[in-house]
Parts: C-alpha cells; sequence; structure tokens
C-alpha cells in the first residue's frame, strides 16, 4: 500500500507491505535545498537506521537517525563532505598496474572461528611472499579483530572511508597509508591490516558497487588480499566479496547445524543467484575434535557439502581466552597443531597462485 502525504512541509510517499515500510520524501529547508530522508522500518516494527541525505551546491549533508518502533527519531551523528555535483565514475582499473589476488575466507555460521582461520592464513601467507599483503575485514555486522589484536579504539577502520567509497575517491595510495602495521613488530612486516566496520547498523548501507569499488582499490594497493565477510548472505559485502575473489574459502564445522542447516539455508539457497557453485569452493573444517563434538569425519562433510578439502583446523579449547584477552598471536604460538594446519593451508595456497602465474593466470 502507498500512501501520499504533504503537510506543507514535507512531502513524500509511504509504501507498505505485510514485513516492512519505506518513507522517502523531501522537506524544505529554507532558501537552501530540499533534504530526502530515506527510512526503511524493518520486520515488526524493530529499530532501524534512517539516513538523510542533502545535496546541493556540490555538497551532501548526511543524518543518521536511530528510528523507534514509534517513529520517532534520535540524531545520533551528523557530518558534511564535499564532492563534484555528479558523482564521478572513477575506474582504478589500470593495465600497467597488475591487480592482486583476493581470498576470501566466508564461515557458514558466525561465531565458528573463521577470523581466527583467515588472519593466520593472512600471517603465513606474508611470511612466504615479498610482496604486500593484506587482511580485511569486511565483515560489516561483527568486526572483531581489533579487539583480537588488543587495539581496544582503532584510529581507522572501513566506515572511516565510507564517504571516499560513494563518492568514488578512495586512492590504493590512501588504503595502503590508512591500513594498521603493528607497531610492535610481531607481524610480518609486508602485512597490512584494514579493520572491519564499527558501525554495524549501517551495514545495509554498503552497496555492492560501494564493496566492488573498494576491493579495485585493494587489489592495486595489495598484491594479496585475505578477505574476511561475514557468514550471512544479507550484506553487500558478503555476496560482493564471494562473487569478486579468486579464491573462496568455506569454513565450517562437523556440528551438523552448521554444515547442512546453515550450509542450505545460506550458500545453497543464495549462492547460485551469485553464479558462485560447490565447485568454485573449498572447504575448511574447523574444530573437529571438539569435546562434546558429534564427530563427524572431514570426508563426510566434504561429501555432504559437495565441497573438496582444503584444510581441517584442530579444536583450541582455550581459543576464546585468549582472543579477549587482545593476544591472538598466542593461539599460533602456543598451539602448535593449529599453527601448523594454518601453515599448511598458506602453502597450498601459495602453490596455487605460483600454477595460476606460470599458466598466464591472475
Amino acid at each position: 500500500m502507498k500512501t501520499c502525504y504533504n503537510n506543507g512541509q514535507t512531502e513524500g510517499t509511504r509504501t507498505e507491505n505485510d514485513h516492512s515500510f519505506v518513507c522517502e520524501g523531501r522537506r524544505r529547508t529554507g532558501n537552501g535545498p530540499s533534504v530526502r530522508p530515506f527510512f526503511i522500518f524493518r520486520p515488526k516494527g524493530e529499530a532501524c537506521i534512517g539516513v538523510e541525505r542533502c545535496s546541493g551546491g556540490g555538497r551532501i549533508v548526511m543524518t543518521t537517525m536511530m528510528v523507534g518502533k514509534n517513529g520517532t527519531g534520535l540524531q545520533i551523528i551528523r557530518f558534511v563532505y564535499r564532492i563534484q555535483k555528479k558523482r564521478p565514475t572513477v575506474s582504478t582499473t589500470d593495465p600497467a598496474v597488475p591487480n592482486g589476488s583476493v581470498v576470501c575466507f566466508c564461515g557458514t555460521t558466525p561465531n565458528i572461528g573463521t577470523t581466527v582461520v583467515a588472519f593466520g592464513t593472512a600471517i603465513e601467507l606474508a611470511r612466504r611472499m615479498k610482496d604486500d599483503v593484506a587482511y580485511i575485514c569486511l565483515n560489516l555486522k561483527s568486526s572483531k579483530i581489533h579487539r583480537y589484536l588488543g587495539v581496544d579504539e582503532p584510529a581507522d577502520s572501513i566506515d572511516a572511508f565510507r564517504a571516499e567509497i560513494r563518492a568514488r575517491a578512495l586512492s590504493p595510495d590512501r588504503l595502503r597509508r590508512k591500513a594498521w602495521r603493528d607497531p610492535r613488530r610481531e607481524l610480518p612486516a609486508n602485512l597490512f591490516v584494514v579493520f572491519g566496520n564499527r558501525l554495524r547498523e549501517q551495514a545495509d548501507y554498503f552497496s555492492g558497487e560501494d564493496v566492488s569499488y573498494f576491493l579495485e582499490n585493494a587489489r592495486r594497493a595489495f598484491r594479496l588480499c585475505v578477505v574476511d565477510v561475514h557468514a550471512f548472505w544479507d550484506n553487500a559485502a558478503t555476496v560482493t566479496t564471494m562473487r569478486k575473489a579468486n579464491v573462496r574459502l568455506l569454513v565450517t564445522t562437523p556440528d551438523v547445524t552448521h554444515f547442512q542447516e546453515d550450509m542450505d539455508r545460506w550458500f545453497k539457497t543464495l549462492a547460485p543467484y551469485a553464479d558462485i557453485a560447490t565447485s568454485d569452493m573449498r572447504l575448511v573444517l574447523n574444530h573437529p575434535n571438539a569435546p562434546g563434538g558429534v564427530g563427524v569425519a572431514a570426508a563426510d562433510v566434504c561429501r555432504e557439502t559437495g565441497i573438496k578439502l582444503a584444510a581441517v583446523i584442530p579444536h583450541c579449547s582455550e581459543m576464546l581466552s585468549v582472543l579477549n584477552q587482545g593476544r591472538i598471536l598466542d593461539i599460533f604460538r602456543r598451539f602448535s597443531a593449529v599453527d601448523e594446519s594454518v601453515r599448511s593451508l598458506a602453502d597450498r595456497l601459495v602453490t596455487m597462485f605460483r600454477q595460476e602465474e606460470g599458466s598466464g593466470g591472475g
């Protein structure tokens, strides 16, 4: 149902269905440009985010609102940035600059250790390559790598590039400069870290085009990008990165609710729409020997999912305790079985990249 409204100062439309409603309209602001509020209300009237954009004179004003069940709003942030009146269609593709490769890690289920496996693999890849390697967190809904590294308040994260991404004004050089590098020098010198989105309520405002543009810049900034995305396929970062990646690694566990239920409801349901087949994936089995586990063998998990096995990462009983202390590196230092498995996965990836380069590929 669509409802039109005009109270003299505000006019627009409200479109409703059984699940949500969207309000879009214009509000006059004196002699200045008009404002276009855009509010998306979630199912059952749950709290949501609204974004107000005002364009005029080469300027965009963005005001983020928290909207409650009764439609009232509380302003929480406002910022202004200048762009060209017409957004430039800048392409970062330059035939003279070789594009780097993207390795995407995606879990079937949240909180099963995907970030630990992805970050450990990035460390080992950096140790095996002379070129620069980046670990990029595009987990827009639950980024924690900064906490795992003991960086409670990172100076820069993916949300800090939001305005530049939307304006198509981000450059590979700026991305490199703003990426975090370990001041304690415990990580390889050629490893860069791009921290993930900390404004989780704005995860839905990253479009597929935004993510593609960001990945283009990342490919030019780094020879290899290890990208960690959220397990849920309801955001642009997960879908777009999985589509654009050179290598796709799906992390799961022997728990049937993970490799069956979650796999079927997310990956097998939505991946075909992104032209991703199970043959395009490789499987990483995490926590196969966890206490109280169901004990499903790796071969059985691969047969059930239809995905070839890339690695098996042993269970680490102290993982959560170590991560909560911001000491992710201790997992690889203190638990040799985990370290050896991640090293083996990195070796396999390096061999794959060398074979592709030798055959004239990526």
